[in-house]
């Protein structure tokens, strides 16, 4: 029976994907939770490190600066209504 393990390797290296295993429990659980993210991978000889590519990063903080926006308008109308409110 042909290795199938090392026949996959070799497609994925052929076709320029990344494939390896991962036997950590709890890297594996921290990749399952960027699951949908956009990982910078860079791989060595005994491990591969990966984080959030730029892109991502940068696109996650223009959600967060619209959101502390949003609560800083939220936070100024409030305001005005109570000075109607408590100050006649």
């Amino acid at each position: 029976m042909p290795n199938v393990l090392s026949h996959v390797s070799m497609r994925a290296r052929n076709s320029k994907v990344c494939f390896a295993t991962c036997f950590d429990p709890n890297i594996l659980a921290d990749l399952q939770a960027r699951e949908g993210k956009l990982l910078r991978q860079k791989p060595t000889s005994s491990d591969v490190v990966y984080r959030l590519t730029k892109e991502h990063v940068q696109a996650v903080c223009k959600v967060v600066a619209k959101s502390c926006e949003d609560v800083k308008q939220s936070i100024r109308r409030t305001r005005h209504i109570l000075k109607k409110v408590i100050v006649p």
